[in-house]
This record gives C-alpha cells, structure tokens and sequence, in this order.
C-alpha cells in the first residue's frame, strides 16, 4: 500500500476516534442529565466504537510494517485481524445493553427523557453519518477492510441514534417505557452491525 494512502487511512481512523471520543461523553451525560437509558445505551455504543476504532489504528500501524522473518509477506492481515476485533467489540457491546435494557423493562423503572437527550440523539445522527459517508469513501479508495469495517461501525451507530430519537420521542410524549425499549432495540442493531 503506498505511503500516502496509508497516511489518509490513518488520518481518517485518528479522526474517527477524536469524534467517537466527544460522542461518548456528549451522549453520555445527556443521558445521564436527560434521564434515558436510550442515550445512555447510545453513549456506550460509542465507547465501544472507540475500542474498535483504536483497534484499526493499530493495525493500520502493524500492516505498514515491511516484511520480517517472522512475516515474510509483510503485515497486512493485522488489518484483517483488526476488523475481526471490531465486530468482536461491537457484539460483546450489544449484549451488555441488552441484557440491561431487559432489566430496566422488568423492573418497570421508567423515566421521562428532557429536550437534552432529544437534542443529542439528532446531533449523533447527523456527525455519525457524516463520518460514515466519509470513511468508507476513504476505505473503498484505500481498498482497507478495517477502515471499512470502521465506517460501518459509523452506520450502525446512526442507526442505534435513530432508534434511541424514537424512544425518546416516544417517552416524551408519555410513553415512558419506549426508552428502555429503544435501549433493547439499539442492542439488536449493534449484535445484527457485529455479525455482518
């Protein structure tokens, strides 16, 4: 892979993992200050992301690396092992939020999600698939399965902002029990982003 398409790569997977960073901490505390477990469930999907998106920097890192005794044909599979990583994250991710959204729906603790949480779910949907759009035009032109894996990742991610929008949609119009629920269905989408 030559030089400057490895360094694109890289660039795009740093700022990747600069907005999966602000997410994480945005989503989290409008969850937390805007009572959802939707956005809450959101936030640690981002954590995962920057798990994963960590994982592919490194093994961009390790792929550009010549080859060795031990790696006659070079490093590139680090890239593949990296995007293996990354579904491996993302599916443990989706099983934690899911076993806890059971838990909240059993238990029936509802509460009704503030204007913060609402406000939140919009901005991660819009700078999720900005990053999407981007990422994969950069994987695709790189051909770089880990960065695509990362840019799909991005996807997901706006899909589990989409679902947790509803829930609090749906809880701020008086039906409490559609944020949890919306925090059990952005787990199903993170276990289905994981498996393809």
């Amino acid at each position: 892979m030559p030089k400057i398409n490895l360094l694109d790569s890289k660039t795009c997977t740093l700022l990747g993992l600069a907005a999966n960073i602000a997410l994480t901490i945005f989503k989290l505390l409008a969850g937390i200050l805007g009572f959802s477990y939707a956005m809450i469930a959101d936030a640690i999907h981002s954590a995962s992301d920057c798990l994963a998106t960590g994982a592919v920097y490194i093994g961009l890192r390790i792929g550009e690396k010549p080859p060795d005794k031990s790696h006659p044909y070079g490093h590139a599979n680090a890239e593949t092992i990296a995007a293996f990583l990354v579904a491996l994250i993302i599916l443990s991710t989706g099983v934690f939020i899911g076993i806890s959204a059971i838990h909240l729906i059993a238990d029936k603790n509802f509460e009704t999600p503030t204007m913060i949480a609402l406000v939140a779910a919009v901005t991660s949907i819009v700078i999720k698939e900005a990053m999407f759009r981007y990422t994969l035009k950069v994987g695709k032109k790189n051909n770089s399965p880990a960065v695509i894996a990362n840019a799909w990742d991005h996807r997901s991610d706006a899909y589990s902002s989409i679902a947790a929008l509803a829930g609090i949609v749906g809880a701020r119009l008086g039906f409490q029990y559609l944020d949890p629920i919306a925090g059990l269905v952005v787990s199903a989408l993170i276990v289905k982003m994981s498996l393809t």
